[in-house]
């Protein structure tokens, strides 16, 4: 039987992050810290390596509480109070002093100066092992068992892949922090926690139709998204950022973020739904019809063909020719000759074009699900639960989730340094 002041499930960011904020707590109150991480896969941090291209988007420059929650779709109002704790500008500062820089783009995505999620694993790990975290791969939870034996409040059993021998361990405090594993969520529900089922959160759209085929990898740097039909509850923003056409439909970040707001509704309705595409965004359709009314009458373009030059640089060749052919207009048609109906169905084309999703795609780089512990069942003070004394939870675990953009990790980062600083308030407590 082996004896742990903190077990950790989970070998994520959440996970490391909470056991290297409670290690180094612990070893400045002058203390060995007993805390240990199992992971039931070969490898940790498998989320970081790929994230961002294999650049990891470690957070987003958003520095603001009130700001910074409005790109959660689920647990913002949670997460509001975290963040005046522990927010993007600690994250910048927390890896700076450990010598990783990191450096935001033009979008307020913020990366290592080296571009390399390496770069992020090895401060990781080596925090870890400096603080005296201690690591076991392959191991799989199976049970947890409260008890109250010489300060311990919990038996853990895992069963050890490697020898297939099942190992007891006693513990005064855990963390979960797992993601959306379907088997802990049963045990958590098992306990009479309220857990909700984890669906996708960020993908792509599956689309079927004309005015996308054969333009796969074309792409607008800056259009909107939007469900066309609102939901009960007033419906969802629009969706501005890049759009890219993919050989199954539509994707990019626009498309990725209302994904994330849309997931539960999607998930509802089969991944079938209706949206609208506004390729020039934040231009209107009569603002686009304006411009296309006065290229009519342009003597550099009136003897032109209509399908054959885009009257916007955005607007890649073969786009505008798929877009013009859907508004009707032949080949042969000259800018002088489009008729104002043309003009019309032209301009809605570009403007507030609709789309059927039929289903949905997967996001590689990042997949990320919604669903969870109750937000509501835990305290964001420390990340404990409100029914079981000892037992924390931090990332994605959570109903929590962000839309694309370094948001999920400032999720994990923030939740995980409450949960570590929680359990260590718990276990110097105990042993006083």
């Amino acid at each position: 039987m082996e004896q742990k002041d903190v077990v950790i499930i989970g070998g994520g960011p959440a996970g490391f992050f909470a056991a290297i904020r409670y290690a180094e707590m612990t070893q400045m109150a002058g203390n060995s810290p007993r805390v240990c991480i199992y992971e039931r896969s070969d490898k940790t941090l498998s989320k970081v390596l790929v994230s961002g291209g294999g650049r990891c988007n470690v957070t987003h420059a958003c520095f603001e509480p009130g700001e910074l929650v409005k790109y959660y779709p689920r647990g913002a109002s949670a997460l509001r109070g975290a963040f005046t704790k522990f927010q993007p500008r600690d994250t910048v500062e927390w890896f700076k002093t450990r010598g990783v820089e990191l450096k935001a783009e033009k979008d307020g995505r913020m990366f290592p100066i080296t571009n390399s999620s390496k770069t992020i694993i090895e401060c990781l790990t080596t925090a870890a092992t400096k603080a005296g975290v201690e690591l076991k791969t392959k191991h799989t939870l199976q049970s947890i068992e409260q008890i109250d034996i010489e300060g311990y409040s919990f038996k853990l059993t895992f069963h050890v892949q490697e020898t297939g021998e099942i190992e007891e361990v006693h513990a005064k405090a855990i963390l979960i922090a797992t993601g959306s594993a379907e088997s802990i969520h049963r045990m958590l529900i098992e306990k009479g926690i309220t857990v909700k089922k984890a669906i996708p959160s960020l993908f792509t759209f599956v689309i079927k139709d004309k005015r996308l085929e054969e333009i796969p990898g074309l792409s607008v740097a800056e259009g909107s998204a939007a469900f066309l039909e609102l939901d009960r509850t007033g419906g969802y923003a629009t969706q501005v950022g890049p759009i890219l056409i993919t050989h199954w439909g539509l994707s990019g970040p626009a498309i990725l973020r209302l994904s994330a707001w849309g997931a539960k509704r999607l998930a509802e309705n089969k991944y079938h739904d209706r949206i609208r595409i506004n390729w020039l965004h934040p231009q209107t359709v009569d603002e686009v019809g304006s411009v296309l009314t006065k290229l009519r009458t342009d003597a550099r373009f009136g003897k032109k063909s209509v399908t054959a030059n885009s009257a916007f640089g955005q607007i890649a060749g073969r786009m505008w020719r798929k877009f013009s052919e859907a508004a009707g207009i032949r080949d042969e048609m000259k800018w002088a000759d489009l008729s104002n109906l043309g003009i019309r169905r032209l301009a809605e084309q570009l403007t507030c074009a609709d789309f059927e999703v039929s289903g949905k795609g997967v996001y590689k780089d990042e997949f990320v699900t919604c669903g969870g512990v109750d937000p509501d069942q835990v305290s964001f003070k420390d990340m404990q639960s409100k029914q079981i004394a000892g037992l924390y939870f931090a990332g994605e675990v959570l109903d929590v989730d962000g839309v694309t953009g370094g948001f999920n990790f400032q999720n994990a980062w923030t939740t995980g340094w409450l949960a570590g600083t929680g359990m260590f308030e718990r276990v110097a407590s105990s042993v006083r």
